[in-house]
C-alpha cells in the first residue's frame, strides 16, 4: 500500500510539475501573441496612414498633370490632346477628322494617322496640311506634311474636286524619341 501511496504522489508531484509548465509555457505564448498583435496594430496603423498619403499624393499629381496640360495647350494655340483610336472631328476648312494609331512594340513605337477631307465647294482644292506632335511639355517631337502618295484614295489628282471625300493614311516619324501627347493641324 506503501508503494501505491508513493506511486501515486510521485504522479501527483509530476502532474502538478506538468501543469506548472505548461502554464509557464501558456503564459509565454500569450505573451507574445499580445506583443504580436500590438506590432499588427501599429503596422495596421502605418499602412492606413500610407494609404491616405498615397491618395493624397496622386489626387495631387493628377491636379499637377491637369496644370501642366493646360499650361501647355495655353502656349501653344489649337494644341488638342492626343488620343489613340478615337476620330477627332476637325471640321476646318475641307479637313473633316483625324485618328491616331499606336502601333509596332513597346520598344519600337509607330505612330499613324488616319485623316478624312471633303471638299464642300465649287472648286477644285490642293490640300496643304501638316500635322505637328509635340511632347507632355509641349516641344515638338515629330511632324508630316499629308502628300497625295499617303491618300487611300484619288492618288491621280493633286486637288480635291468638288463633292469629294479622300483619306489619307501614313505614319509620322518622330525627330527624337519621345511620347506624343499632343498634336496640331496646320491647314492651309
Amino acid at each position: 500500500m506503501q508503494f501505491i501511496a508513493w506511486g501515486l504522489g510521485g504522479l501527483l508531484f509530476i502532474v502538478i510539475v506538468i501543469w506548472i509548465m505548461t502554464s509557464i509555457k501558456v503564459s509565454s505564448l500569450n505573451s507574445q501573441m499580445l506583443v504580436e498583435q500590438a506590432n499588427t496594430r501599429q503596422q495596421m496603423a502605418k499602412v492606413e496612414e500610407l494609404e491616405s498619403s498615397n491618395h493624397q499624393l496622386l489626387g495631387e499629381i493628377g491636379r499637377l498633370e491637369q496644370e501642366r496640360a493646360q499650361l501647355v495647350q495655353g502656349r501653344i494655340p489649337r494644341l488638342l490632346p492626343l488620343e489613340f483610336d478615337v476620330t477627332v472631328p476637325i471640321d476646318e476648312r475641307y479637313f473633316r477628322n483625324i485618328s491616331f494609331t499606336l502601333a509596332g512594340t513597346a520598344h519600337d513605337r509607330i505612330y499613324e494617322y488616319h485623316v478624312v477631307m471633303h471638299n464642300e465647294g465649287n472648286s477644285n482644292i490642293r490640300p496643304n496640311v501638316t500635322l505637328f506632335l509635340f511632347d507632355e511639355l509641349g516641344i515638338q517631337v515629330g511632324k508630316t506634311r499629308l502628300s497625295e502618295k499617303d491618300a487611300t484614295s484619288g492618288r491621280n489628282s493633286l486637288s480635291l474636286k468638288p463633292g469629294e471625300t479622300r483619306s489619307y493614311s501614313s505614319e509620322i516619324e518622330l525627330d527624337y524619341p519621345a511620347e506624343p501627347r499632343y498634336f496640331l493641324i496646320d491647314i492651309k
